[in-house]
């Protein structure tokens, strides 16, 4: 069977290229091993001699029976590689799972790449986001970008337990890799002879290997030298290898001259046999990385298997090193580690015999080929993803209480989430009506200088989950008025449930049917043809507050979790306002269910009867009369009205005034008082059940209209900086963990 096997190879100055030497030794006994490479002409002399190498331009994959790829993030050597990967599917060995390294110079190699594309391809709005606001080296770091290399294969090998944890992470799905153990042939070292040859017999040799670059650590591990054996005569400190960062590497030396460390030496490059001299040598390796990102390690294994003592901060191998939670601990660890360490050794060195087999491992990799070309099909990162109804805000943001609401949680699961989500709104396009992506909606509430993103009709796919998280009920719009009851009738639910999606809806509340005296003629019809096909739809329900769960249990749901709203504006400084008299805050939509003409009426008698205390009312105009309306619209010597405010004014606001005032004759939540006590808020209630659910003991409560004047009159406040409530994030997490868990 004919094989293309793609890699660095001999001379390049890669651990891959050594590791293809390794593997293709044992290959050979199962394929018929055909290398391709960018300059065969370069390529070492005894891999020419034992295999046929042809360049890219040379390949076709018609010639070939399986194709074996080995990425990395080096540019120069995996360019080629990456670009015949995505294009005719394969076998990856994924030895870096992060490839935002490469991912940063690939535009050099295709002129058509865009870096944004490919960020939002593997971590859509979250990663672009992060991106926007953060220096690359910064976002890199926390974003592996890997999803297109992986989901053009048939199968992904990985070396490390961690990439395993890392596809858990950013995909909730460690699946499509396999886990198979980097081959290593076990020798028996002869460390005398080798330290003998190096003319260090007299030396305690310890060994730093592997690429000189700042992620390994290695200008740390200097200083805690420095601070440690740099006296010992005994002792030697050796730097086995080269560097590609000759500003970091010559920072070094500049740090040994500058501190007279003379017990330090640096090596050149290394070619196979001398790297492997050094190994024999060693007898304690340090080997660090500043951030664990998925990367193999062969260097590691080498010094497992030459029986060096390792020091290491690798967390999956704390059993076979001296391992160090941090860089602190390395000062004395150096000290000390000699003394009764060798139980590490031999535990090292028999992980090596038991789980590193070379034939052992490259049998795994040949089982793996075979299965994954048997079936023939590429590879999924994402089981689910997340569409995210945002209907109502997409199409207008009312300003009301429940925009507001979608928005906060909104941009909270798409700062937290790594579950791919995708928002979408119901409209009618050329006709037709259905679901939408809102790429449009999102890259221009976000700032987002994102032009590439999907604002096509919503295609449903296997696995997908549907969270309405927005009040879809326009009472406005023509074409139709319940996005929830169109998308319904054109059988969209039914296409969802064929894809074995799982349907969630986020019920705010169900006032229209529980108070209907408080809202338009018809909002009562809407929202009962709403809630009966939520019904037919049977979906699992979020409630914000117990109120609205004891509502929709009296209309025969039973699925219903309570996950309460976040009460925090994100990052916002918050600005302390000195008010000459006692000042009231009244936030909230203006209409006849929040009662703030109830309000007014007792500041204009407090005024009357010559008490000094302010009122500021905060909220767009709703359904309340003409009368009122031009009442707040003039000017009041104890009464202001705002309309609109900024987030940051209205968190001054809750923060600066004497109480904020809730009088509603009904509520599904109450969120200003939340947002108001989170920000160390006084709070003057109306005694109703879903405000004594929500703010308990951390309010003054009056039972009507008239107590009202009493309260506001004897009032004294309780202000503290005690915040009470939970994040947006916190909200967010309990969701997404609802979801999760009933995937």
């Amino acid at each position: 069977m004919e094989l293309a096997y793609f890699s660095p190879l001999p001379d390049d100055r890669s651990g891959i290229s050594a590791y293809s030497v390794e593997l293709l030794r044992y290959l050979e006994l199962f394929y018929n091993i055909t290398l391709i490479y960018d300059n065969p002409d370069k390529v070492n002399e005894s891999v020419k001699n034992r295999y046929k190498v042809i360049s890219f331009n040379e390949f076709s994959p018609k010639n070939f029976d399986r194709l074996l790829y080995n990425m990395g993030n080096n540019i120069e050597f995996h360019a080629n590689i990456y670009q015949t990967a995505i294009k005719n599917p394969g076998i990856v060995i994924l030895h870096d799972f992060f490839l935002s390294g490469f991912m940063s110079n690939y535009n050099k190699i295709d002129p058509n790449f865009n870096i944004q594309d490919e960020i939002f391809y593997s971590h859509s709005y979250k990663g672009l986001t992060e991106f926007f606001l953060n220096s690359y080296d910064v976002f890199a770091k926390h974003y592996p970008i890997n999803r297109r290399i992986i989901e053009n294969s048939y199968g992904i090998i990985t070396h490390t337990e961690k990439s395993l944890e890392l596809a858990e992470f950013y995909y909730q799905n460690r699946d499509f890799l396999t886990h198979i153990p980097h081959l290593r042939a076990s020798i028996i070292p002869d460390k005398q002879t080798a330290k003998k040859i190096l003319s260090l017999q007299d030396k305690t040799i310890f060994c730093v290997f592997g690429l000189i670059e700042p992620n390994k650590m290695h200008k740390e591990i200097l200083y805690a030298w420095n601070e440690s054996l740099k006296n010992d005569k005994n002792a030697v400190l050796i730097y086995a290898s080269g560097t590609t960062n000759d500003e970091y590497f010559l920072n070094l030396k500049d740090f040994v001259k500058a501190n007279s460390i003379k017990n330090i030496i640096f090596t050149n490059w290394l070619d196979n046999n001398e790297y492997h001299m050094y190994q024999s040598a060693c007898d304690v390796s340090i080997q660090l990385r500043a951030s664990d990102n998925g990367e193999a390690s062969g260097a590691l294994l080498d010094c497992f298997n030459y029986e060096n003592l390792v020091i290491s901060n690798y967390s999956n191998f704390k059993d076979y090193t001296l391992y160090i939670d941090n860089i602190y601990e390395l000062k004395f660890a150096l000290k000390t580690c000699l003394n009764n360490n060798q139980n590490i050794v031999k535990n090292a060195k028999n992980l090596i015999i038991t789980k590193h087999n070379p034939l052992s491992c490259t049998s795994q990799i040949r089982d793996l080929i075979e299965k994954s070309y048997k079936n023939s099909n590429k590879l999924k990162v994402h089981k689910s993803r997340v569409l995210l109804d945002i209907s109502a805000i997409a199409r207008e943001d009312l300003k009301t209480g429940i925009a507001r609401v979608v928005l906060q949680e909104l941009n909270a699961i798409l700062k937290i989430s790594h579950m791919l989500v995708e928002p979408i709104y119901f409209d009618q396009r050329d006709g037709k009506k259905g679901y939408f992506y809102a790429g449009d909606f999102i890259a221009s509430r976000h700032a987002i200088p994102f032009k590439n993103y999907t604002s096509t009709e919503v295609d449903i796919r296997d696995g997908d989950i549907f969270y309405g998280i927005d009040f879809p009920i326009f009472y406005k719009f023509p074409l139709f008025e319940s996005a929830v009851y169109e998308a319904y009738k054109i059988g969209f639910f039914d296409k969802l449930k064929s894809k074995k999606t799982k349907i969630y809806f986020k019920i705010h509340d169900i006032l229209p049917i529980t108070s209907p005296q408080f809202f338009p003629y018809h909002a009562c019809e809407l929202h009962l043809q709403w809630i009966e096909t939520i019904r037919k739809i049977d979906p699992f329900l979020i409630a914000t507050s117990q109120k609205t769960k004891n509502d929709l249990e009296q209309y025969g749901f039973n699925k219903i979790k309570i996950i309460p709203l976040g009460s925090n504006f994100t990052e916002l400084k918050v600005r302390h306002i000195k008010f000459k008299n006692r000042t009231f805050l009244a936030v909230g939509t203006i209409e006849e269910r929040k009662a703030q003409k109830a309000i007014v009426n007792t500041f204009l008698r407090l005024q009357n009867e010559g008490i000094e205390a302010n009122l500021i009312i905060v909220g767009k105009l709703g359904r309340v009369d003409e009368d009122f309306k031009e009442f707040l619209c003039k000017k009041h010597k104890n009464i202001k009205y705002l309309k609109f405010v900024s987030d940051r004014f209205l968190c001054s606001l809750y923060s600066s005034t004497e109480a904020i005032i809730a009088a509603s004759y009904d509520e599904g939540y109450g969120l200003p008082m939340v947002e108001a006590s989170y920000y160390g808020a006084c709070i003057i209630a109306r005694d109703i059940p879903v405000f004594r659910d929500i703010l308990g003991e951390n309010a003054t409560y009056f039972k009507d209209d008239i107590s009202l004047y009493e309260t506001i009159k004897n009032y004294k406040s309780k202000k503290t900086n005690r915040q009470i409530g939970i994040t947006w994030e916190y909200t967010a997490r309990e969701i997404l963990k609802l979801i999760k868990e009933d995937l």
